[in-house]
């Protein structure tokens, strides 16, 4: 066309310049168009398809984990010696989660947009369920005395357990696979569109350069827009996969990723204060680890519906942050407990803490709706990390958690409503704690040389918990 215009008359050229100008502003738009549609379906594809299938992943993954921490409660209240009612109802409890597991993997399954990576692990997830489920069923069937069955069930259930839980992250990560590969293919899609604008605002410099000027700076500003929104999307799904769908909370996920650096600051400290342990124990030096479990709440779920019960669960979120800084960590560790892990804080003000967990939960009602409100309360246990002053590695955060359970166990044996704290004294050693890990936890808490923190402190309380 320029050529035609070169070798044209002069009238032809005043005729057919601005012609040409405008072809290659049309053809600019036309360009942008295109580009902003294909960038657009790619966003529209990761925000209504990646990552609602890594929410239902984290989902499938955080139901699973519920279910096996409920069945291993079961067997170790069975052992414990508890009353067979109280069992009854935990088993019952894990039979409608188990339920509504199967629902969810089922609704999962059924989805059309399913790859074939996706399809095939998600049939094998609900075959090993399928096991699980039967393991879990006949373990929970079993009669007191019947060790060696029980052994067998236990080690089979762990097993199909580590399956499906390695499935889950094979599934989450090939979600997250996909949508990194999705984020990169949209920017290089965006890249490669914006080298043939900028080439098509070449041809149109000659004719007209202020109004490609004007083209490029909104295609510009466009473009930027769409990356920010690429960047937006990406974080999305980082916080998807590390959140809580119902009540926003962090999940184990997250604390997993955040945990080594504050242990290795604790360890530091501590190591620090092992050059002199006759000083006082450092200051914010500790990490307190509190498990918090809703007392009663299946009823609550069987009187007012699930709706009810998701209503209370999502409105800890605010009384939890309300006792906590910003800096602690909020997890929803699965059902209805929770994990709450403070940082740089001291032990000596875990039982206050504690008291303020209590108090929060218990001192006022939860509205379930307009004129419709119920009282709840909590019990609690705690331990610190570390656990032994003296050895700060002997035990990882992991066995912090697994001592707080067994505080929290006596926290509901005693009555719930109340909380129950294990530490360790001067004289505890490491092969003590770690056996006492090992067997029935009636009396060995004393047996190791703990020290045991409860509200209401009374003696009898405490004898009856590690009785």
């Amino acid at each position: 066309m320029f050529g035609l215009i070169r070798n044209a008359s002069f009238r032809l050229k005043v005729v057919l310049a601005p012609l040409c100008a405008i072809a290659c502003l049309l053809a600019v738009g036309f360009i942008g168009y295109t580009a902003n549609n294909s960038l657009s379906g790619s966003l529209v594809d990761l925000g209504e398809v990646r990552v609602p299938k890594i929410v239902r992943a984290a989902e499938l993954d955080q139901q699973l984990r519920s279910i096996h921490i409920l069945v291993n409660q079961s067997l170790a209240w069975e052992g414990a010696g508890f009353k067979a009612a109280h069992i009854d109802e935990l088993d019952r409890s894990i039979q409608q989660q188990m339920t509504a597991y199967e629902q969810l993997l089922n609704r999962t399954r059924r989805d059309e947009r399913l790859d074939p990576f996706e399809r095939q692990t998600l049939q094998t997830m609900a075959g090993e369920f399928a096991k699980y489920r039967k393991s879990a069923t006949e373990a929970l069937e079993i009669k007191t005395g019947m060790l060696g069955n029980a052994v067998f069930y236990m080690t089979t259930m762990e097993g199909t357990f580590k399956r499906l839980h390695a499935a889950v992250d094979d599934l989450i990560e090939h979600e997250s696979s996909l949508s990194r590969d999705a984020v990169e293919e949209a920017r290089s899609l965006a890249a490669r569109n914006l080298r043939h604008i900028v080439a098509a605002l070449a041809l149109a410099l000659a004719a007209a350069v202020a109004t490609a000027w004007l083209m490029a700076s909104a295609v510009h500003a466009d473009f930027r827009e769409k990356n920010q929104a690429l960047v937006q999307a990406y974080r999305a799904i980082e916080e998807a996969s590390l959140t809580d769908p119902l009540t926003g909370l962090r999940n184990r996920r997250f604390l997993e990723q955040q945990l080594d650096a504050d242990i290795s600051l604790c360890h530091r400290r501590y190591h620090e204060w092992l050059k002199a342990p006759e000083a006082p124990l450092p200051l914010d030096a500790d990490m307190a680890f509190f498990l918090v479990d809703i007392d009663h709440f299946k009823s609550l779920n069987d009187t007012y519906g699930h709706a009810a019960g998701d209503k209370v669960l999502a409105e800890m979120r605010g009384r939890l942050q309300d006792i906590f800084r910003e800096s602690d960590y909020l997890v929803r560790w699965g059902g209805e407990e929770f994990l709450v892990v403070a940082r740089e804080t001291n032990r000596a003000e875990a039982e206050r803490l504690a008291e303020r967990i209590r108090v929060s939960v218990g001192g006022r009602p939860f509205e379930l709706a307009p004129g419709v409100a119920v009282t709840k309360t909590c019990s609690v246990g705690f331990a610190c990390l570390p656990f032994l002053p003296r050895d700060p590695e002997a035990l990882n955060w992991l066995k912090i958690v697994e001592i707080a359970d067994h505080a929290l166990y006596m926290a509901k044996r005693d009555g719930r409503d109340r909380w129950f704290g294990l530490l360790a004294n001067p004289s505890t050693r490491f092969e003590d704690v770690n056996q006492w890990l090992l067997s029935d936890p009636k009396d060995a808490a004393i047996k190791a040389g703990m020290s045991i923190a409860c509200r209401p402190a009374s003696a009898r309380a405490v004898a009856e918990a590690v009785a």
